[in-house]
This record gives C-alpha cells, sequence and structure tokens, in this order.
C-alpha cells in the first residue's frame, strides 16, 4: 500500500510542478511581450485560435457536455479570452501618453 501511495504523490508532484513551469514560462513570455511592446499583436493573435478552443473540438457536442481535459482547456480558454477582451477594453479606454 504504501508503494501505491509513493507513486501517487510522485506523479502529483510531476504535476504540480509542470504546472508551476509552465505559470513561469508563461509569465515570462508575456514580460518580454510586455517590454517589446509587441503585446497588443499578440493579442490580436491569439484571439482566433483561444475561440477555437472555447468553442469546442468540432465532434457535434454541446461546449459543456465534454468532460475531464477537453473540458478543463475549453473552460481555460473561455477565461484568458474573457480576460484578453477585457484588458483590451481596458487599454482602449486608456488616454495615449
Amino acid at each position: 500500500m504504501s508503494t501505491v501511495m509513493h507513486l501517487l504523490l510522485i506523479r502529483f508532484a510531476l504535476i504540480v510542478g509542470a504546472v508551476v513551469l509552465l505559470v513561469i514560462v508563461g509569465f515570462t513570455a508575456l514580460m518580454i511581450l510586455k517590454r517589446g511592446g509587441r503585446l497588443p499583436e499578440a493579442r490580436r493573435a491569439a484571439g482566433p485560435l483561444l475561440r477555437a478552443l472555447a468553442e469546442g473540438d468540432g465532434r457535434d457536442r454541446p461546449a459543456g457536455s465534454a468532460r475531464g481535459r477537453a473540458g478543463a482547456r475549453r473552460a481555460a480558454a473561455r477565461a484568458v479570452l474573457r480576460y484578453l477582451e477585457d484588458a483590451s477594453a481596458r487599454d482602449d479606454r486608456r488616454p495615449d501618453r
């Protein structure tokens, strides 16, 4: 029984490590784009991809019916898309400097 628990803990640690690494890489990419002044271009380029991910996988299922990773991927894509739309609206309201 302890061998199974050790394997589960190792699996959990690997998943958490991968998520943390993904967050760090994403944050680094965001800062590089922001400092280079190419963040609005990246938002426009990521929009269609995120919309396609948020709509579904094309298997004639409603967007909310899938379970597991596909549903989580669509939920994450919707959240990022919502954030990008809100951020672009905030940028449009900001006066030019």
